[in-house]
């Protein structure tokens, strides 16, 4: 091991992160429908580069064995995975899937088999279709069908996940999806993504309710993309701008949930700009600021905002960015990462546990050698420079509980395709999906043994 020797609590969460469209494939296989994800992709709109679709992905459905050994191997204690909600309830609502209720009993019974956490995310933008063609989260009845979702993901398998996560990323799939229309649905009205999150908001509460109602010993939280906003210099119109964004985009949803009240500011501006739905009460986020035990934290980076006359909704562009695309120009932003968990400490006095659930660097660079060794060092100082930063916000006082990085394997990343790949395991799409470690994998599984020695008192 280099002389990277950060010791970390003893019961700390290391991982890795993935969601089911992205890695499982089998998209019509026992018994699964369609979601919006599927049939995007099948509709070939162009919105995806090259048209890829997640049809096979890295084929985990049938591969999964295979990738449960690679996890084992690299030593992680947990896994960040998430449940189809195709594959168990198929219209949605109503009859349960079986088989893909024994797909998912399999893989939770492996992880622990192999002493690792399962940490299971039950909502990772894949909407039924079924449900999408009744208005999916637009529709108020998608707080009844969420908890209905959750109510059956607890009851198969409560007994053994520990670690809940209701939603990944609400900002993402309604204002991306239902105002800016660059995912799934693709719709462009800003006030009904104001409805989609007030209603995706509801749910998550309403779920985070149940599961307190069912007896069940475990933790349930979320996980927000929090990607702060500063002003790109001191005017007082560019000051403005990033607060309007800060409260109108990420800390939107976390204002909501973590203090039970969305942003004066951004409640103004969408009123103003008559955004504000007239069907929105927000007595309601008594539900959605129901007590979660940790706060998922999805960390990619920063972005720099100005003032522009006309630009974007309010008056606002982005001049540089490390967040999203932080993989993309290798700026790692970690100084970030340590400033937005001291802002959650200082909001919650430090009472909210947090969880990085996904931080990672991807790359389209990434080249097999003829000795199949994958020198991606620059991942490998990316996760340093992460966890450094965490470390030095434990040290100051912030209750973090975990890191996930973001992913396991190369995937089928969005709208990216397969052009992007976080993974610290090579996928072979020209050959058989062969799994190739990184030594960004090596590395991490050397750390990992590093931090189990230092917890045995043998360093």
């Amino acid at each position: 091991m280099d002389d990277f020797d950060l010791k970390f609590p003893d019961n700390f969460l290391f991982g890795t992160a993935v969601s089911a469209y992205q890695i499982e494939g089998a998209w019509n296989k026992d018994g699964k429908s369609e979601s919006i994800w599927d049939r995007h992709c099948h509709e070939k709109t162009g919105i995806v580069r090259k048209n890829y679709d997640g049809d096979v992905a890295i084929d985990h459905y049938n591969r999964y064995v295979e990738d449960l050994d690679l996890l084992k191997e690299l030593g992680a204690n947990s896994y960040r995975f998430s449940l189809a909600w195709t594959r168990i309830l198929p219209e949605g609502t109503g009859w349960v899937n079986l088989k893909g209720i024994e797909f998912y009993n399999r893989l939770i019974d492996g992880l622990l088999e192999r002493g690792i956490e399962p940490v299971v995310t039950i909502f990772h933008w894949d909407l039924p279709a079924a449900l999408q063609e009744k208005g999916g989260w637009a529709n108020r009845e998608v707080i009844n069908w969420f908890t209905e979702y959750a109510r059956v993901c607890f009851k198969y398998f409560g007994d053994r996940v520990k670690y809940w996560i209701t939603l990944n990323e609400i900002y993402v799939f309604t204002y991306r999806g239902y105002s800016l229309g660059v995912i799934p649905p693709c719709i462009r009205d800003y006030k009904m993504a104001v409805k989609a999150a007030h209603h995706a908001l509801v749910a998550h509460g309403s779920a985070v309710k149940l599961y307190r109602q069912t007896g069940l010993n475990g933790k349930i939280g979320v996980a927000l993309d929090l990607v702060p906003k500063t002003a790109g210099s001191e005017r007082s119109e560019d000051k403005y701008a990033a607060e309007v964004a800060n409260a109108t985009e990420s800390f939107y949803f976390y204002d909501a949930i973590v203090k039970g009240a969305y942003p004066e500011l951004a409640v103004k501006v969408l009123k103003e700009k008559n955004y504000w739905p007239d069907d929105i009460d927000e007595k309601e986020l008594k539900t959605a600021s129901e007590k979660i035990d940790f706060l998922g934290v999805n960390f990619y980076g920063q972005q720099t905002v100005v003032y522009r006359k006309g630009a974007g909704r309010f008056d606002s562009e982005i001049i540089s960015a490390n967040a999203e695309n932080v993989a993309y120009d290798n700026k790692p932003c970690a100084d970030d990462c340590f400033k937005l968990m001291m802002k959650i400490k200082e909001d919650t006095g430090g009472r909210l546990p947090v969880i990085i659930t996904e931080n990672g660097m991807g790359s389209n660079t990434d080249v097999v050698s003829r000795q199949e060794e994958l020198n991606d060092g620059f991942r490998i100082d990316y996760i340093k420079k992460h966890l450094t930063a965490l470390k030095k916000a434990i040290d100051s006082g912030v209750d973090v509980k975990g890191y996930f990085y973001w992913s396991a394997f190369d995937n089928f990343e969005w709208n990216w395709g397969y052009d992007q790949r976080f993974g610290l395991v090579y996928v072979d799409y020209e050959d058989d999906l062969k799994r190739i470690k990184k030594k960004s994998f090596l590395w991490y599984k050397e750390f990992l043994e590093e931090q189990g020695r230092m917890r045995k008192g043998k360093i």
